[in-house]
């Protein structure tokens, strides 16, 4: 498996920008009608961070209202069924698979090791 991105809950993207300074056109914008959020990525030279911006009353809104900005979960890229397999002993699945905006193919979210861990399926 291969590392993508780690992803940032962000209540204010403008706000987060201002102080981060960041320009809006560094980033790859989708809205996600699945995760009920808009995903922006910013480019990285060892990956990206997904800012997860969540749309009022969705289930990533009342997260944030707990948790505020930060840390979300980490994402792997994995291309082979193998490694797949491999990750996912002793894992909790916690949501999937949904077919990724960001990707064009499945995602599935699972807990491991005190962390959320998105894997990207990306193999035949």
């Amino acid at each position: 498996m291969k590392f993508h991105h780690i992803g940032y809950l962000v209540k204010n993207l403008n706000r987060y920008m201002k102080l981060s300074n960041l320009d809006k056109k560094d980033l790859k914008s989708f809205s996600d009608p699945v995760q009920q959020a808009d995903l922006h990525l910013v480019n990285l030279p060892q990956g990206y961070i997904e800012l997860i911006v969540p749309w009022k009353n969705s289930k990533l809104d009342k997260e944030i209202e707990k948790k505020k900005d930060g840390f979300h979960h980490i994402c792997y890229i994995t291309e082979s069924l193998d490694s797949y397999n491999s990750f996912i002993l002793n894992a909790i699945k916690v949501s999937g698979p949904h077919m990724s905006v960001m990707f064009d193919c499945e995602i599935e979210f699972y807990y491991k090791k005190g962390i959320i861990i998105e894997i990207v399926k990306n193999y035949e």
